[in-house]
């Protein structure tokens, strides 16, 4: 069942109706960001320290207003206090932030709006997968925002056709030298000759929570890992390949490997405990 309800934030809820599109700088520029992650009925995963950091960065590179009372603890109360309470079932939380206002690329006298959307988490934290290639039709370029998950997403949505035109699970996204930088909507990661890697971040992907949450794990788990500049060809003959995100992974394995539970041994992760904030 989905479960779905927006809000927006603009000096206090309002029903979405209230703003006008032609104030909605998203919508007109795409002059927003994005958040999504999984939550438990009850208590918050493990990546939501990630989630939150992402976040402040975010809103302090791009220069939107961020009120005070929205501290943490207040923020997530309000995302609590609206998750629909009819489902036992993990909820994905989307996030969207952006600029209210007039101006034309120039914003003038802001606002900041943010819209929830709830809905039931379609998929387990982990699933296999068998059909991927790279990217035909899209690269990615760096540029000094590529690392924020923002509306102007036109390349992904790009890379999705592609996917379903193609029949595929996912797509290794190059930039344009050939070199891998992500999956078609996650980040990725893989193991080669007994190696991890993870692409290197001068290539420009975005600043993928899911990355920063196993970069930590396996440096906890003293499990070494490296950064690397590879093309499709190199990644395509790894043992296994991760594309993960917020609210699973995705895991593709070369014949005969078997599933590395050991580098994922966190999944399904705990729940973390944040009485203080909840």
């Amino acid at each position: 069942m989905e479960i779905k309800a927006e809000f927006f934030w603009n000096n206090g809820w309002m029903e979405p109706e209230s703003l006008k599109m032609s104030e909605n700088r998203s919508f007109l520029f795409g002059d927003g960001f994005f958040e999504t992650m999984r939550f438990y009925p009850d208590q918050l995963t493990e990546l939501w320290p990630f989630h939150w950091d992402r976040l402040q960065r975010s809103i302090r590179a791009l220069k939107f207003p961020w009120p005070d009372e929205l501290t943490e603890a207040f923020f997530l109360r309000e995302i609590h206090s609206r998750i629909p309470k009819t489902s036992e079932k993990d909820i994905r939380v989307k996030i969207l932030f952006f600029r209210t206002g007039e101006g034309r690329y120039t914003p003038e006298n802001c606002g900041l709006a943010f819209q929830l959307f709830f809905d039931v988490c379609p998929q387990p934290w982990v699933q296999t997968i068998s059909k991927i290639a790279k990217a035909e039709t899209v690269f990615l370029g760096k540029h000094a925002f590529s690392w924020i998950k923002t509306t102007s997403a036109q390349p992904y949505v790009m890379a999705s056709l592609e996917r379903h035109q193609r029949n595929l699970d996912d797509l290794l996204l190059c930039d344009e030298a050939g070199n891998v930088v992500e999956g078609c909507y996650s980040s990725i990661c893989w193991k080669k000759d007994g190696t991890l890697y993870f692409p290197s971040r001068e290539l420009g992907g975005f600043d993928s929570c899911h990355r920063r949450f196993l970069e930590s794990f396996w440096t906890e788990k003293g499990r070494p890992f490296t950064e690397t500049i590879a093309n499709a060809q190199d990644v395509l003959a790894a043992d296994w390949i991760c594309f993960g995100g917020a609210t699973g992974i995705r895991v593709w394995l070369k014949d005969g490997i078997p599933f590395p539970s050991e580098e994922f041994a966190l999944y399904p992760p705990k729940a973390m405990d944040y009485p203080a904030l909840l």
